[in-house]
């Protein structure tokens, strides 16, 4: 039960303060909530009208049509309503009105139309493990390769690390820094 409704079901006997403080309400809430009843009640009455609105579109229709149909057909006649309303009053009423039937009624097309079709396993012949030895062998090659090259990238980042180091070193104690290229090519190492 809602406790705005308790406290108007009740406050002839105990009164709207002594209800509001014991059931933790504000009675602005309370006041706000009487002002809304003729709101809350049209909207309710409108809700019941719009479902009766799609439950006899729905089954005209077979029972096929979902809620973005019921909606166009709603619009059709007339009506300003939106989509995410009617689906919202379909899912409240679900049982008269099935969200989404398309399923349920064709659920053998599903199957045959929309399932991935996985291909049978062939036997693998000499020709394919020849290849797949090859691709194997290239692979190997090729990751030899870029880890030669990450070595080398590798040992130039460190050598200027140490350098920068050394140049941090010298400025902070006053003293002259040198640089130093033939180092760094010297210790890089010689592509193949």
């Amino acid at each position: 039960m809602n406790r705005f409704q308790f406290v108007a079901d009740h406050r002839d006997a105990f009164g709207v303060k002594r209800l509001c403080t014991v059931l933790n309400l504000s009675r602005s809430g309370f006041c706000r909530w009487l002002k809304t009843a003729p709101a809350r009640a049209a909207k309710k009455a409108a809700d019941a009208a719009l479902t009766r609105r799609i439950r006899k579109i729905h089954s005209e229709s077979g029972k096929t049509y979902g809620a973005k149909r019921i909606t166009a057909e709603l619009r059709e006649g007339g009506a300003m309503v939106n989509g995410k309303r009617v689906e919202r009053l379909m899912r409240q009423h679900g049982p008269g009105i099935p969200h989404a039937p398309f399923h349920r009624h064709y659920a053998d097309l599903i199957d045959t139309r929309f399932r991935p079709r996985i291909p049978a396993v062939r036997a693998e012949t000499h020709t394919d493990r020849s290849k797949r030895d090859e691709t194997k062998e290239e692979n190997l090659r090729r990751l030899r390769q870029e880890n030669t090259d990450l070595r080398r990238t590798l040992a130039l980042y460190e050598e200027a690390i140490r350098q920068l180091a050394l140049e941090n070193h010298a400025l902070c104690s006053g003293a002259t820094v040198v640089p130093l290229p033939a180092r760094i090519r010297a210790s890089s190492p010689s592509r193949p």
